[in-house]
C-alpha cells in the first residue's frame, strides 16, 4: 500500500492487516467528499451540510487514528484540513449568524 499507508503491526490495533482499514477510509471518508464535492457542483441544498459532515467525518477518523498509530506529521496536516474544511462550511450554514 505504499510508505505513507503502513500501520505499526506491533501497536495496539485491533485490526491484524491494514486492509479493511484502508477499505473503510477510501469508501467512508473518500465516499462523503466525493459526495459533498458532486452536490456542491452541482449546487443542491444538502450540499453544504454533506461538507460538513466530510469535515467531521475527517476529524473523528484522525482522532481515532491517533489512538492506535504513533504521531505522524500527515495526521496534523489532516487535521487541520479538516478544521478548515469545517472552518469554511459552517458559517455557510448560517452557524455564527448573529440575525438569529
Amino acid at each position: 500500500m505504499g510508505p505513507w499507508a503502513r500501520l505499526h503491526v506491533g501497536t495496539a490495533s485491533p485490526f491484524g492487516s491494514v486492509v479493511l482499514p484502508h477499505v473503510v477510509l477510501a469508501l467512508v471518508l473518500g465516499g462523503i467528499h466525493v459526495l459533498a464535492f458532486a452536490l456542491l457542483s452541482r449546487r443542491m441544498p444538502r450540499a453544504l451540510f454533506w461538507a460538513a459532515a466530510a469535515g467531521f467525518a475527517l476529524l473523528i477518523w484522525i482522532f481515532v487514528q491517533m489512538i492506535f498509530v504513533p504521531f505522524s506529521v500527515l495526521q496534523a496536516v489532516y487535521f487541520v484540513l479538516g478544521l478548515a474544511e469545517l472552518g469554511l462550511v459552517l458559517p455557510l450554514l448560517g452557524l455564527f449568524d448573529r440575525r438569529s
